[in-house]
Order: C-alpha cells, then structure tokens, then sequence
C-alpha cells in the first residue's frame, strides 16, 4: 500500500538519484509544498497524494481510495499546482509543478482522462510503482 508519506520518499529518492537537491520534504502532517527541489537553477515543486488514508483512526486506513476519491484526490492535486503556478507566476523564477501518485489503476485511468489539460500546462507526473521504482511523464528542466 502507498500512503502519500511513501509516495514522497520514493519520489525524492528518485529525484536524488538525477541530481536535485531536496529543498523540501513534507510528511503527511504537514501543510504546504510536499516536496521542492532545484536543479540547474529550475525549481521543481510537486504536490504528492497516496493511494489510501494514512491516518490509523481512519475507517479506510489500509484499504485502497475508491475511483470517485481517487478523482476528488487528483482534483485537489490539479488544483494544488495550478495554484503553485498562479503563485510562481510573478516570482521571476524558473519553476516546474508535478503530481506524484501511486502507478495503480485507478490513478492512470483518472488522469489519463485529463491528459489534455495535464501536458499543456507542462505538469510532471511522477508514477510511483509498488516496488519504489519511479516512472515520469513530462520534462523535468
């Protein structure tokens, strides 16, 4: 199971590996920019989201987000980085925005039928597998 903490981690040890420097590394109790890196002077901020509630009290602790909370999930991470955008607009910095999210069904099916708006706006997808591994779709710098 990947809970979003999972889902930062990998993506950061990914991000290592292809020599960023981790500004950033929220975990799940924190609020704002889950993860921000930089590389050849292009920050790179992503908004990260699990494939089911870390909280232990939770009734869905451990069982995978229906397709309809996977939705609403990616709804709130497109949100998140269209408002990184907006905010990094007037900043004056080179600035890259991506989601990360577990490689699962649900979640490839739910963007996938968004990909038309996704590519334009140059949003990387960062597929985190079971396994750690990582997939990217989109241009990091």
């Amino acid at each position: 199971m990947l809970f979003e903490g999972r889902v930062i981690e990998c993506v950061c040890n990914y991000l290592n590996e292809h020599d960023f420097e981790i500004l950033q590394k929220l975990s799940t109790t924190e609020q704002g920019d889950d993860i921000i890196a930089i590389k050849s002077g292009v920050k790179l901020i992503i908004e990260a989201k699990g494939e089911s509630s870390s909280n232990q009290n939770s009734s869905r602790y451990g069982q995978p987000f229906t397709y309809n909370q996977v939705k609403t999930h990616v709804g709130v991470a497109l949100y998140k980085v269209s408002e990184i955008l907006t905010r990094e607009l007037n900043s004056g910095n080179d600035v890259v925005v991506g989601i990360a999210l577990p490689g699962n069904e649900h979640h490839r099916k739910c963007v996938g039928r968004i990909s038309g708006v996704i590519k334009p706006l140059n949003i990387v997808l960062f597929w985190v597998n079971e396994d750690g591994s990582v997939d990217v779709e989109g241009n990091l710098v």
